[in-house]
């Protein structure tokens, strides 16, 4: 478990940057594999840097407009990051947003006859670790005195997903009556004087509005909500996913210009309801003493209201980050892999002999990659684990949580139910994304999620028993920042 919480504070500072993500036209989306590259782009992707520094701890908060980062690409954008700035606890989420560009990790394109894409999400990851570095080298040097607010609100734009069809099977469809989370979390930073620097948004949706048959680069009802934020406030936002593994959009996946309205307007009942909760936030003015007037046409007298400047207190800021071995499904037999793995190989040859479509082969060959990572992982006589970070940020009373997984939703109201903090965002898609863990219950129902390594190209995927560990190891981070003390 790594900590940072070992020496006096200074003042509580605050920066932020931004700088615009969005690829070339003609890179492939992800998200879902669609038959060509992007045609144009809707609304520019964003990857902005919050740096908080207390002079004890430094802790940089990147919110990124794109569906995934490998955990392994992360740990790559996290040194380049520290070799620039120095010892600093990075916080990296996506939006998960659908219309973004693919890393180089997921295999979403075919070598044989895609060399220029090859090149383009090469290009493209170096570029965007660039791009981290700096953004993240200007938020500090953005930084100044700060105070800070964060309180939640409610809007529902999102439904379960997991519907039941006719013949019991489970679709990605929507399920009315299944668990969701309407809970807007919002963070204020201001400065003293009451000049807005930067407000966090945290919702759990996916942002999936704009489905495979679009070509635009979006970020989806993100971009929509950030800019509602912006524009009524002042104030640089970012947003930050949630648990939204089994949370699609009310509206679900829209295709052509009917998308886009659909995506801006739910961006737009979000950001107005973020909005609202952030000018209750107001930190560097509250009332202090009534004053009473006599009305000059009767005996009544009028009341008022003297504002005066709010005493400062800078909150503690702390960050924990530890990382747990977690056991992994039990691969098949060596030689029932094995055939898996011919068979798919067998199949990627006929789709290419038959000149089939984009999808198709793509489909096939990451098969094939697939089969051969479960192949390794069956003849290896060990049981499968991997290594999963929890990491949390304490910003006074309020806590952010991290988990590299598509969490659903239930995770996260369990971890938030058992926090002692006034306010805590817990979030998936942070740190990476390793697959989609379903609750223990969601294993016995089946479904899409339940299958989700295959396409996260991971030889197995999770066991039942992730939930409960998740759980605990959150709630043990989230006990351990309660804990911090500091000296001012």
């Amino acid at each position: 478990m790594t900590v940072q919480d070992d020496h006096t504070a200074a003042p509580f500072r605050v920066g932020v940057a931004r700088t615009d993500i969005s690829p070339p036209v003609g890179l492939r989306l992800t998200g879902t594999l669609r038959e060509g590259g992007s045609t144009a782009v809707d609304r520019p992707l964003s990857l902005t840097a919050l740096a908080l520094l207390d002079g004890r701890s430094t802790v940089i908060i990147l919110a990124c407009d794109l569906v995934h980062l490998a955990p392994e690409e992360v740990t790559l954008l996290r040194a380049a990051i520290v070799d620039q700035t120095g010892p600093a606890a990075i916080y990296v989420n996506v939006s998960h947003s659908h219309a973004t560009p693919a890393t180089p990790r997921a295999q979403e394109f075919d070598p044989q006859t895609e060399a220029d894409q090859v090149e383009l999400v090469d290009r493209y990851f170096r570029t965007l670790v660039e791009e981290a570095v700096r953004v993240s080298t200007a938020a500090l040097a953005d930084a100044r005195p700060a105070v800070a607010g964060h309180g939640t609100g409610s809007v529902t734009i999102g439904v379960n997903r997991r519907e039941v069809g006719p013949d019991g099977n489970l679709l990605l469809g929507e399920n009315p009556d299944g668990v969701t989370d309407p809970t807007v979390g919002v963070v204020r930073f201001d400065e003293p004087g009451g000049r807005p620097i930067a407000a966090v948004v945290h919702y759990s949706c996916h942002p999936d509005v704009l489905g495979p048959k679009s070509g635009l680069i979006s970020p989806d009802f993100v971009g929509a909500a950030r800019a509602v934020v912006e524009q009524l406030t002042g104030a640089t936002a970012l947003f930050l996913q949630g648990c939204a593994g089994d949370i699609d959009p009310l509206c679900g996946i829209v295709t052509g210009d009917d998308g886009i309205r659909e995506a801006d307007r739910l961006g737009t009942e979000l950001g107005c309801e973020a909005v609202r909760v952030y000018q209750r936030l107001v930190r560097h003015r509250r009332r202090d003493h009534r004053v009473h007037w006599r009305s000059s046409t009767s005996t009544s007298s009028v009341t008022g209201w003297v504002y005066r400047d709010a005493p400062r207190h800078d909150p503690i800021l702390a960050s924990i980050s530890t990382t747990i071995t977690l056991p992994l499904r039990e691969p098949p037999s060596a030689d029932e892999a094995h055939a898996e793995y011919t068979a798919a190989v067998d199949h990627l040859d006929a789709v290419r002999r038959q000149e089939s479509d984009l999808p198709t082969r793509l489909r096939a060959r990451r098969r094939v990659i697939w089969t051969g990572m479960q192949l390794a992982a069956a003849r290896d006589d060990r049981t499968p684990t991997i290594d999963v970070e929890v990491q949390g940020i304490r910003i006074g009373d309020l806590a952010l949580l991290g988990i590299p997984a598509e969490l659903f939703v239930e995770i996260g109201l369990r971890i938030r139910a058992g926090s002692p903090f006034r306010t805590t965002l817990v979030s998936g898609y942070t740190n990476g994304v390793l697959f989609y863990v379903p609750t223990a219950a969601a294993f016995e129902q089946g479904g899409y999620e339940i299958e989700s390594h295959q396409n996260y190209l991971r030889p197995a995927g999770p066991t039942p028993e992730w939930e409960k560990h998740l759980v605990a190891t959150g709630l043990d981070v989230l006990a351990e920042l309660q804990r911090v003390e500091v000296t001012r």
